[in-house]
């Protein structure tokens, strides 16, 4: 579900201020709700006192919003399903195998963030649609950041070393400092001892091999 706005408002009427309400599903997804007053066998005839009433009715239908009606992210689990059932149905499980299938699957990943990225830029997007995908950016981009450490830390057996894959995961994820050096360079900036991010720079360059 999402998270955007999970209030409900109802809007009754006076006849449903006096009986209450009762909901059935009419779909899968909407619930709808009516003016119902329930009946006691031994009331008369077991009919409401309002059964004639003239009042004007609202008939509410409630629904929810689910992540799926999001286009982007339907498409996403919609391929990331293919993906996985493509591993489950391979009749060589072997290593190099589940090392393709997590780098197609971080692939189409990246593939959802930047059309999230997108959808973010657009003139006609709402305040809502634009609070709705911002939280889509930093779950996925979440997601693929972990999936990428344990990647290589799991399956990715061609080297017998991690260093080289922490560093380059670092610096693919992490890349505030080498941007922060080019930036120095390209201006050719002076005293650069004096510069608040000069040394935080450095010491990202450091970690970064």
């Amino acid at each position: 579900m999402s998270s955007i706005d999970s209030t409900v408002r109802l809007v009754y009427d006076k006849l449903s201020a006096k009986t209450g309400f009762c909901g059935k599903f009419v779909t899968n997804e909407v619930l709808s709700l009516y003016p119902s007053q329930p009946t006691l066998s031994s009331s008369e005839k077991g009919v409401s006192k309002y059964a004639n009433t003239t009042d004007s009715v609202n008939v509410i239908h409630v629904t929810e919003n689910f992540i799926l009606d999001d286009h982007i992210v339907r498409s996403l689990v919609a391929e990331a399903c293919s993906i996985f059932y493509n591993l489950q149905i391979a009749k060589e499980k072997t290593n190099d195998v589940f090392l393709q299938t997590s780098r197609v699957y971080r692939s189409t990943i990246r593939a959802a963030l930047n059309k999230l990225q997108e959808a973010v830029t657009e003139e006609t997007i709402t305040q809502e649609e634009l609070q709705k995908y911002e939280n889509f950016i930093t779950i996925f981009y979440s997601i693929e950041c972990l999936w990428h450490l344990v990647e290589f830390l799991l399956i990715d057996r061609s080297t017998l070393s991690v260093v080289p894959n922490i560093l380059e995961w670092t610096k693919f994820h992490f890349p505030s400092a080498s941007q922060a050096a080019a930036d120095m360079l390209i201006n050719k900036d002076r005293d650069l001892d004096f510069r608040g991010s000069y040394w935080g720079t450095i010491k990202g360059l450091i970690l970064q091999g």
